[in-house]
């Protein structure tokens, strides 16, 4: 039986590795993997972000796939539409899927390329999409942020993160950021803005990312959820393990352009 997905294969011309690199690693964001020895000999690269794995294998009579097509969901499709525009890439917008936010473009070869926003994607649907509604309390003291290890009774027990907690049936978010705030560390804030939203790594829970600046109080983790909290620069969360993907993406590409704003 089938169990998952392990990879997609695109062809590309021979000798045109670079434009490769330049498409995949350095617009879209990708990793370089390095090729088996028994493969390097036959030109073409790998790629990996995350469970994304994509192969360029080179196709001496090459020609582009214009119907078939790989799918990614990216952590935010505005910014990646605007930067395929400024590197003069044609996007097409796609609406024709209610709910799901999309657009297709072609890689250098001509490949179709379609981006999904992350939580909208067709695998990561499941049980609604993410019916349940939780938000995530970034709590911000001058120049730092609040980051918690969670208990080990707790869910994701010993992960670092930012303060979260699941909406209370009629709550606002900003009323669960504030509670959820001063049960798990003790602290007063005042909710900002709200900056970002993706779905937990399961599915089960969608989560609305929010500014909460400090007011005052003590720091007292409650210990069935939190086991240490810590003041952080944000770039400092990147040396932190156990760590979730979606949070390392939030402070190295999110929590930036908030801030400089």
């Amino acid at each position: 039986m089938i169990t998952g997905l392990d990879h997609v294969q695109l062809a590309m011309p021979p000798g045109e590795e670079e434009r490769a690199r330049a498409f995949y690693r350095d617009l879209l964001g990708l990793k370089e993997v390095t090729k088996s020895a028994s493969l390097a000999g036959r030109g073409g690269c790998w790629f990996e972000q995350q469970r994304a794995v994509v192969h360029l294998g080179v196709q001496e009579e090459f020609a582009p796939a214009l119907k078939a097509h790989a799918a990614f969901t990216v952590a935010d499709l505005d910014e990646l539409r605007q930067s395929l525009e400024r590197t003069g890439h044609r996007v097409i917008p796609d609406e024709t899927v209610p709910g799901v936010r999309r657009f297709y473009a072609s890689d250098p070869f001509g490949n179709r390329l379609e981006f999904i926003q992350h939580g909208d994607g067709f695998a990561q649907r499941g049980s609604e999409r993410a019916s349940k509604e939780a938000v995530v309390s970034v709590v911000v003291r001058g120049e730092s942020v609040l980051v918690i290890r969670r208990a080990e009774s707790a869910r994701a027990g010993g992960y670092w993160a930012p303060l979260s907690g699941r909406l209370e049936p009629g709550e606002e978010q900003e009323e669960a950021v504030v509670r959820e705030t001063k049960e798990e560390v003790g602290l007063d804030v005042r909710p900002v803005r709200r900056v970002w939203e993706c779905p937990t790594e399961d599915g089960s829970y969608r989560l609305h990312w929010w500014l909460a600046e400090f007011v005052g109080g003590e720091l007292r983790p409650a210990p069935e959820e939190v086991s240490e909290a810590r003041w952080i620069r944000p770039e400092a969360f990147s040396d932190f393990e156990p760590t979730f993907a979606d949070d390392r993406y939030f402070f190295e590409h999110v929590l930036p352009r908030w801030r400089s704003e």
